[in-house]
């Protein structure tokens, strides 16, 4: 994770902890005592939250507008339970602020923006999935690889009208398992070219290992750890398999 995002962080931490000392004894002559420096620590940190954000993002910038109208209600004469459900709104607005920069930084830490257009058009709910789990969940992370390079490998022979060949003809409307599809892959070409290099064949073995563990092993958990070292070459899988899809109308 780069600098940048590590002062985000900590500045979302220091925000979440000043709504937390906000929420506590409404009411209470403690809270009241220290109600006024708390609100000014809370709009200081926003304003310090805001400038370091990114500014091309709109999710973050709608964030930032809905928090300005919420924090202008605390000038307002208005009753404790109203300030503390607003500033209960802020705590769930910042774990926007926080899932929003989660999935620019994995957007640009692990698909380009080439590799992430070709495959929009078959891939959008599983690339937003990856975003969403990618450093949270390392089993959601290896079942959802598997699933991409499963599919990837379908789309490149749907294609180019050859569904016939990853067909499995002992089970009728149903393909191969991924071992064989893999196979297949680098056995068959188009235009001359191998669907799939043999070597990355080979070196992709290891996100299926994960990917079938994660889904079918209780006993073990995927690791983050264990799937970094597979990155690359699911990676140079899926842009070799792209090179056969379809391209976008």
């Amino acid at each position: 994770m780069n600098k940048a995002m590590n002062t985000i962080k900590e500045e979302l931490k220091s925000l979440k902890s000043i709504i937390n000392k906000l929420k506590k004894y409404p009411g209470n002559s403690v809270y009241t005592e220290n109600y006024f420096s708390q609100k000014l620590s809370l709009e200081k940190e926003m304003k310090t939250l805001f400038r370091i954000l990114p500014k091309n993002n709109k999710g973050i910038l709608n964030y930032e507008n809905q928090i300005n109208t919420i924090v202008k209600l605390f000038n307002e004469p208005r009753k404790n339970k109203e300030k503390i459900k607003a500033i209960s709104e802020i705590f769930i607005i910042l774990d926007g602020i926080d899932l929003e920069m989660h999935d620019e930084h994995v957007s640009q830490l692990l698909i380009s923006k080439q590799l992430e257009q070709k495959m929009m058009n078959n891939f959008p709910v599983e690339l937003e999935d990856l975003k969403l789990v990618y450093k949270r969940s390392g089993n959601c992370t290896a079942f959802i690889l598997r699933k991409i390079l499963e599919k990837s490998i379908f789309y490149a022979f749907a294609n180019n009208n050859m569904i016939n060949k990853i067909e499995d003809k002992d089970s009728p409307n149903k393909y191969h398992e991924l071992n064989k599809l893999i196979k297949i892959a680098s056995t068959n070409k188009i235009k001359g070219k191998p669907i799939l290099n043999a070597k990355t064949a080979k070196n992709i073995n290891g996100i299926k290992f994960l990917g079938d563990s994660a889904a079918h092993n209780y006993l073990i958990n995927i690791d983050l750890e264990d799937i970094v070292p597979q990155m690359p070459f699911i990676l140079i899988a899926i842009k070799e398999l792209s090179l056969h899809f379809k391209s976008k109308a």
